[in-house]
């Protein structure tokens, strides 16, 4: 049978690949989970899923951690050093090497090339390092969260100023919600005939913010006010609501810059061609979720 590891198992996106490839009938014998906290792989152990050790920060991937895999989803390191999160990274492409994984699967970034976010140089280089390493691969090129892009908090901050900001510039939008790239990864990950391919997993079509505070009015039948603004005007929008000035760049709204120049606005049928259209996740049911 098929090893499949999984780094990352306990983290949104990795947990829910692991519930996926489970509930899609592999056998959770088959399936190797990475952790680092114990308590947080607690629920996959329970469900027969054998668990390992690992932590990109205290070299914690090196051949013996990774012998026998067949299939390793390596999810992004979480590391805010960019410089670091590639050391990060290549230790883990090395360690695959001299493991003899047989194929390789790494969640990526959405068009890197075009991508205003620093981030981009990240994955450009961790994709690099895979090809040269010689092992198959299989590269997730993923667009950003809605989870990230539009929140429970923003909706609030809508209801409780009557009015939604965007650094946008009206440009289009392709962002997933992280339940259907799971799925997706889940579906790549026990199927065949992924080798040496990059899918790009966004959306087939795109909305703008202005397109998101239409339904959201249309659904909560409230009349919150849509307003183009400036990179200034945010922060005084975010000091005036009390959000400490260190956190204020992570904000939902100031990571809005790089989606201002149109990177995405990019479409693929990827991700569809995967899960099917029916299961892709709307703009629309999500905010009626948040709601």
């Amino acid at each position: 049978m098929t090893k499949i590891g999984v780094i990352g198992a306990t983290g949104h996106l990795g947990g829910k690949v692991v519930d996926y490839l489970l509930e899609d009938g592999v056998n959770p014998k088959d399936i190797v989970a990475f952790y680092r906290d114990e308590k947080k792989a607690a629920n996959l152990k329970g469900q027969g899923v054998e668990l390992r050790y690992g932590d990109y920060s205290e070299n914690g991937y090196e051949k013996d951690t990774l012998a026998g895999i067949d299939r390793l989803l390596f999810i992004s390191s979480s590391n805010m050093d960019s410089f670091g999160r590639i050391v990060d990274h290549v230790g883990v492409v090395k360690a695959a090497r001299e493991a003899g994984v047989k194929h390789i699967y790494y969640t990526s970034l959405a068009y890197p090339e075009s991508a205003l976010f620093d981030l981009r140089h990240v994955h450009i280089a961790t994709e690099s390092a895979i090809r040269v390493s010689g092992m198959p691969f299989t590269f997730l090129r993923n667009t950003f969260y809605l989870e990230v892009f539009f929140t429970e908090k923003d909706v609030k901050r809508a209801f409780a100023t009557g009015k939604v900001l965007s650094l946008t510039k009206g440009r289009g939008l392709n962002l997933v919600s992280r339940d259907d790239m799971a799925r997706a990864t889940a579906v790549a990950l026990r199927t065949d005939g992924h080798e040496n391919q990059t899918y790009t997993f966004a959306r087939p079509d795109t909305f703008t913010v202005k397109d998101v505070v239409e339904v959201l009015n249309a659904l909560s039948g409230k009349s919150v006010t849509f307003e183009e603004s400036t990179p200034d005007a945010v922060k005084a929008y975010l000091t005036e609501l009390g959000v400490p000035k260190e956190y204020q760049m992570w904000d939902s709204i100031s990571m809005q810059f790089g989606y201002a120049e149109g990177w995405a606005e990019n479409v693929s049928t990827d991700l569809v061609d995967l899960i099917g259209e029916e299961n892709l996740t709307s703009m629309k049911d999500y905010v009626a979720g948040l709601l």
